[in-house]
């Protein structure tokens, strides 16, 4: 799905270079990533694609970049939301669309975006043309890379003969990757997917609330309290945010993991079950008596059944949209291709694998914590990890006290103690275990309550 994405963008983008008085192009992608670039005289404009984009959970992300750092000693970079300001204040097109989920949403966006862009592009190259462009749009980002990056790295590479990054080229595309990765979180949220919708009042109250803020959502601001009313940017045939936000948190999001759990936890808590108990029967079957056949400590089961049956929902969620969502099963297999490309695909195979191999090895663990009894002594377990636990025989058992409590603990002679509480239910206590020491000739001494 992603690279009939990337074709489509590749092919559209190169039909749009045409159209243009771009003196040359570039076209470079990848698996996941592709960027086409228009070369004019005095800056670069790159059509950007990528599948992972932002500092959180941005996929398929379409932009604008626009390089201007052919006539400048500096690299100065930035989005179209960084220097619309400069060129039309009363602009607030959509220049980042984000969760674009296939080949025809990539073609509205694209065209949606050239649309914008033809608009705009002859008042950048004239604004290109005058050197006061350059020093504006330092100040903006150099504003917006504080609040952001948390340093002004543009003064530094701006100010000759101080700039510390000025020999590190990798600093510096880091430091402007972070940037732009903030910047797509701030332009893929639910308050500018709010913005574009044109509910202008919930959209404030949610940036009003934001504590770093760029200076194109400081304007956006101004702008929402200005008017009366705001009018929708976008239709619904371009709300790619609008329905990739909704998509992620709902249906294609975390309901498979629910429907998965409400399936099959039942069956896997039986399957653990019977390996729990298949495990004690082995581990144990000599035992005159072992408190892991107590039915109350097959309980430990729940953890891994639960852990299994949510870890299902990944590997079982093409199953569960078309089943149980068949009039959406299109769309969400859609989304599922951007939120889970095959790379993302292969690493959480891999874990949900590792996930079912630790819910046996804990089954296992589980089954052999127990305290158990026969002819020649005991043997008890202290702890999960504990494999072979400490066996006493019954000539190095010191005492047996219960108190009043109900609590019984067992002294041996190398000076250490077992609980029986934690293997045994009070109950069980009395009519299974505490019988099997008397039989040895060892008494039980109830100790007082003390106050």
């Amino acid at each position: 799905m992603v690279i009939d994405i990337i074709n489509v963008f590749e092919r559209k983008f190169n039909k749009f270079a045409e159209g243009t008085n771009a003196f040359t192009t570039r076209f470079f992608r990848d698996d996941d990533s592709a960027v086409g670039t228009l070369c004019f005289n005095s800056f670069n404009v790159e059509f950007e694609y990528r599948l992972e984009c932002g500092e959180s959970v941005q996929k398929s992300c379409l932009c604008i970049i626009v390089d201007f750092s052919k006539r400048l000693a500096y690299p100065l970079k930035c989005m179209m939301y960084d220097i619309i300001g400069l060129l039309d204040k009363y602009d607030f097109s959509c220049w980042l669309y984000s969760y674009i989920e296939n080949e025809q949403r990539m073609e509205l966006c694209f065209d949606k975006l050239t649309e914008d862009f033809s608009r705009i592009y002859p008042l950048l190259s004239s604004a290109a043309q005058n050197p006061d462009l350059t020093e504006q749009v330092s100040k903006i980002l150099s504003r917006n890379l504080e609040v952001s990056v948390g340093v002004d790295f543009l003064e530094e590479l701006s100010t000759e003969g101080s700039s510390e990054f000025e020999s590190s080229e990798e600093t510096v595309d880091f430091l402007y990757g972070l940037y732009f990765g903030f910047q797509t979180d701030a332009f893929s949220s639910d308050e500018y997917r709010d913005f574009l919708a044109g509910d202008g009042k919930k959209a404030l109250r949610k940036y009003e609330k934001k504590k770093r803020r760029l200076e194109y959502e400081e304007r956006l601001i101004e702008h929402i309290k200005a008017c009366d009313h705001i009018e929708p940017i976008l239709t619904e045939e371009y709300e790619c945010l609008k329905d990739g936000l909704r998509e992620y948190r709902g249906t294609s999001g975390s309901l498979p993991f629910f429907v998965s759990w409400g399936l099959l936890f039942i069956p896997l808590l039986a399957l653990c079950v019977i390996m729990y108990f298949s495990v004690v029967a082995l581990l144990f079957r000599n035992c005159e008596y072992s408190s892991a056949f107590e039915p109350y400590n097959a309980c430990c089961c729940i953890i891994p059944a639960l852990i299994g049956s949510i870890a299902a929902g990944y590997l079982l969620r093409e199953r569960i949209y078309r089943r149980f969502f068949k009039k959406k099963y299109r769309k969400m297999m859609d989304y599922d291709a951007i939120f889970n490309p095959k790379k993302t695909v292969r690493r959480m195979r891999v874990f949900c694998y590792l996930i079912y191999v630790a819910a046996l090895i804990f089954v296992f663990l589980a089954a052999n914590n127990a305290v158990s009894f026969n002819e020649q002594g005991m043997n008890v377990s202290r702890g999960l990890f504990d494999l072979r636990g400490s066996s006493y025989t019954y000539n190095e058992v010191e005492a047996v006290e219960k108190a009043e409590d109900g609590s019984c603990t067992v002294y041996f002679s190398d000076g250490e103690s077992a609980r029986l509480n934690e293997f045994a239910s009070d109950e069980d206590i009395e009519k299974k275990i505490i019988p099997i020491f008397s039989d040895r000739g060892i008494d039980t001494v109830t100790q007082p309550e003390t106050e």
